[in-house]
């Protein structure tokens, strides 16, 4: 069975909310398939579906909406009733780890890690587009998330967030700057506070020859930092902006496939995590 969590909810490319439209079962079949061929506690499905305060009769609730996931299952695929599992404690739902996208988004994440770290960038490149092509919208974007799904949304769109600029980062070391413009305007626009990507654009349009606008990217950035956090940018940002000012020549793109530093001393000087 293909699930697919990495957007609307879809089960063999059918829209759960479609065929499963009450919103208490399509929390518990969220929550499972966050955890999937992982035992789920009955405990953190009724915190889920009710939150702290569950109603007098919220455990048998509970197996009322299990069996309409499981009558859903049955419907999608022969034998899929079968996925469902009762355990001693709670319910696990069995998947396929290659038919879930979110097992493949992190893997393919993860191998993009360890291609950067390696300073493999056209690999890293190709792993992190693999695995952000998994997503076609916010997480479970059309489940009301409770107490338990949400911060796992939440953390979930921090990955992809985090493998969108490692994506970034190595696409800039292959050179790729005029490429990622129009990726790098939505992203600033995207996310007005993260240096971080400020940083890229700015590197990008310097090397593409726009100087003045990556300068104009960072006042912007520091007119938001100012107004909404009340700091100054980070050391690093402002570092990057004093070596567009001097035309630093480390900023520059210098194809060398021989060489094997895991980053130039430009990456280093505008990533504010250091």
């Amino acid at each position: 069975m293909k699930v697919q969590v990495l957007g609307d909810l879809r089960l063999d490319d059918v829209e759960v909310a479609r065929v499963l439209p009450a919103s208490k079962p399509r929390k518990v079949l969220a929550l499972l398939l966050l955890n999937w061929n992982r035992v789920v506690p009955r405990e953190l499905l009724v915190e889920e579906v009710w939150g702290h305060a569950p109603p007098p009769g919220a455990a048998t609730a509970l197996q009322d909406h299990v069996v309409r996931v499981r009558e859903l299952l049955a419907g999608l695929s022969r034998g899929g009733e079968q996925l469902l599992v009762a355990e001693e404690n709670g319910y696990q739902l069995r998947v396929d780890p290659d038919d879930h996208d979110l097992s493949l988004f992190l893997r393919q994440a993860e191998d993009g890690d360890r291609k950067l770290e390696h300073a493999d960038h056209a690999g890293a490149s190709r792993a992190l587009r693999s695995a952000l092509a998994l997503w076609r919208g916010s997480a479970l974007a059309d489940v009301e998330a409770g107490n338990v799904v949400e911060p796992r949304v939440l953390s979930l769109e921090q990955r992809r967030l985090t493998a969108l600029e490692q994506c970034v980062d190595a696409e800039l070391q292959l050179g790729r700057h005029r490429e990622l413009l129009a990726e790098l305007t939505a992203l600033v626009a995207q996310f007005p506070l993260n240096e971080r990507v400020h940083a890229q654009f700015m590197v990008a349009l310097h090397r593409s020859g726009r100087g003045a606008e990556a300068l104009a990217v960072f006042r912007r950035l520091r007119d938001d930092v100012v107004r909404e956090l009340g700091v100054e940018p980070s050391p690093s940002v402002q570092r990057l902006r004093q070596a567009i000012l001097a035309a630093d020549p480390t900023l520059e793109t210098v194809p060398n496939p021989q060489r094997k530093l895991l980053f130039s001393r430009a990456t280093r000087m505008f990533d504010p995590t250091r």
